[in-house]
């Protein structure tokens, strides 16, 4: 697992932002898979963005680069974990439902497409 946030543009609060790629131990020549995590109002709020592992290499990345981004979230103090999802995307929903998301009201995204809105609190190590 690389973190890899050092290599993208940073919002506001750069040390609370993260993004993490998992790798096939080629290094990052060949990512599988990447989430990122940044921070939104409320405060001590934090967004999972663009998880994703490529089709070839499901079956545990995705869980792996979760609990990376569940980590950072904890280290940095935030208390509460949301995300969207595209409502036709019914195997990542069920996927977060398993890692303890439920369903909340809309919060205010840039998508113009109705999507499924989940919250998780930050359990703190």
């Amino acid at each position: 697992m690389t973190r890899r946030g050092d290599r993208v543009p940073r919002p506001a609060d750069p040390d609370k932002w993260d993004l993490y790629a998992a790798d096939n131990n080629a290094g990052l020549k060949h990512p599988i898979g990447c989430v990122g995590l940044a921070p939104r109002p409320p405060a001590s709020t934090a967004e999972i963005k663009r998880l994703y592992v490529r089709p070839t290499h499901r079956g545990g990345i995705g869980r792996v680069l979760m609990e990376h981004a569940h980590q950072h979230a904890a280290r940095h103090r935030f208390t509460r974990l949301v995300l969207d999802a595209l409502p036709t995307r019914t195997a990542v929903i069920s996927f977060h439902r398993r890692l303890g998301y439920t369903d909340i009201e809309p919060y205010d995204t840039e998508s113009p497409i109705p999507m499924i809105y989940m919250q998780r609190p930050v359990t703190q190590t």
